[in-house]
């Protein structure tokens, strides 16, 4: 609607897909008619820290890097006014698997100084950043230990980072199996147990907190 702020998605296939993500609109144009425009740009395969993996047999389908995409999916738009930041699995996941090869992992570190520098990209340009933490995918065909135990790291850090950001959303608290910590609850998860079936995005987006966007 005309006058309205735009609040961007900025995530991979697990926005994509449209289950948390329309939840969410929905629950945002009831709570504040006519005030926002929710603005999907997430992009299957991405990652925060990478462009898409030239071995990859896909190349292109995978995007380019969150940090390298940030003019034409973001910062071209008019009065965007939050930008939601849903990136990781694929920074964690891909690597050692068909789609990247295990030169291209990247430490919790290396993340969150992306994350990082992306956040404070936005604010300079007077964009509220909101930043999700990773889902654990522990039952994933492409887990491993070693991947797992870089999300656990990753998210606390992101965690102790989290003053630098307009807000910090914990989604992998929320839906992780406590029998098994670096999983998230089966219930929630569709057939790869990566990606949230539709109850698992309805958790995610009736949890997400209208008051960050008053």
């Amino acid at each position: 609607s005309t006058g309205a702020k735009s609040i961007v998605v900025y995530g991979d296939s697990i926005s994509q897909q449209g289950y948390w993500t329309n939840a969410f609109a929905e629950r945002i144009y009831e709570a504040y008619p006519g005030r926002y425009s929710v603005i999907n740009k997430s992009i299957m395969g991405t990652r925060l820290l990478r462009d898409f993996s030239t071995r990859f047999f896909c190349k292109g389908l995978f995007g380019k890097s969150g940090l390298n995409r940030l003019q034409r999916d973001i910062l071209n738009y008019p009065d965007v006014e939050y930008v939601i930041i849903a990136l990781g699995t694929n920074d964690f996941l891909q690597p050692a698997t068909l789609q990247a090869p295990e030169e291209e992992k990247c430490s919790a570190e290396d993340f969150v100084g992306g994350m990082l520098s992306l956040t404070e990209e936005l604010k300079k340009h007077g964009i509220k950043p909101i930043v999700f933490n990773i889902l654990n995918f522990g039952e994933s065909i492409d887990s491993s230990p070693e991947k797992e135990a870089l999300v656990t790291e990753t998210n606390k850090l992101l965690y102790e980072n989290r003053k630098h950001f307009h807000a910090f959303y914990d989604q992998a608290n929320l839906v992780v199996n406590p029998e098994k910590p670096t999983c998230s609850k089966k219930e929630y998860l569709g057939k790869d147990y990566v990606h949230p079936n539709k109850s698992g995005g309805k958790i995610v987006a009736d949890n997400v907190s209208l008051e960050w966007f008053k």
